[in-house]
């Protein structure tokens, strides 16, 4: 957890920050429509694959470099979903829970709980975004081909992002698709 925690630290350290432009005009645009109270920062590091929200007091999100050359709709819905992990406070959530895991890393109950926060975290996020106007199959759409390119990027000593892990990210696609669920 410390490791992670440092090299988290060590990327936006060296990313760049985002301070106008389209990033920055929608981060606001989003940020209003959510009604947050903390400014976001917006970096953007030279990793091609890595995609992360952190922090509490000052919440972070941090952009792949391959972000660029994204559309405005793919943007609208990434940073929309992002927020959504700042609005809800999913990092301080999950964070005490990966803390409390460390502690007790003999536990497999524990575990199970914490991929299960993760995966609810991101459904949750998921379904924010589709309240919001975002149609099911082409939500699923960007995630599916953000998947396959930031998998296809990503350097062998960062772990595949939690939205393009194939099991959590064939439940996202269901869950999405699936018209019947109550958002």
């Amino acid at each position: 957890l410390v490791v992670g925690m440092l090299r988290l630290m060590w990327v936006a350290t060296h990313a760049r920050r985002i301070t106008s432009g389209r990033w920055y005009d929608l981060a606001e645009e989003i940020s209003r429509s959510y009604e947050l109270r903390r400014p976001v920062t917006l970096l953007q590091s030279s990793h091609p694959s890595l995609l992360v929200t952190w922090g509490l007091a000052q919440p972070k999100v941090i952009l792949p470099s391959a972000a660029d050359s994204w559309t405005d709709e793919r943007a609208r819905v990434v940073l929309s979903h992002e927020l959504a992990h700042i609005r809800r406070g999913d990092w301080l959530v999950q964070f005490s829970a990966e803390l409390l895991r460390a502690f007790y890393w003999f536990n497999p109950l524990l575990w199970v709980t914490c991929r299960r926060l993760r995966l609810e975290s991101e459904h949750a996020c998921d379904d924010e975004v589709m309240r919001r106007g975002v149609e099911g199959t082409d939500y699923a759409t960007h995630l599916i081909e953000l998947a396959r390119a930031l998998n296809a990027r990503r350097h062998i000593w960062f772990p595949a992002p939690a939205m393009a892990r194939p099991s959590s990210l064939e439940r996202r696609v269901r869950a999405m698709l699936n018209n019947g669920l109550d958002r």
